[in-house]
């Protein structure tokens, strides 16, 4: 069980000057304008060439899991991406 000191929390909060959303936003990361990123969307035959590498590539993590070198999975992917032509 943690045992919270509460008056040594307030005087360290009262010490920082006591404003914690001043604090955060200037930790904030900063992110373009939504107006500023431009997608243009992606094609019929873009769309089916992304399904079928996610799908490879989530067939072939989900079949060997974690932890091998990442030669064995591009061998494996590239296998995989093979079968769906």
């Amino acid at each position: 069980m943690y045992n919270l000191n509460t008056s040594y929390m307030h005087r360290t909060f009262v010490r920082l000057g006591g404003d914690l959303k001043r604090t955060h936003s200037a930790t904030k990361t900063q992110r373009p304008e939504e107006s500023s990123v431009n997608f243009k969307a992606l094609t019929g035959h873009e769309e089916s060439i992304a399904k079928k590498v996610v799908n490879s590539a989530f067939n072939v993590h989900r079949e060997l899991g974690p932890g091998l070198l990442e030669k064995i999975y591009e061998t494996c992917f590239c296998h995989e991406i093979s079968k769906q032509k």
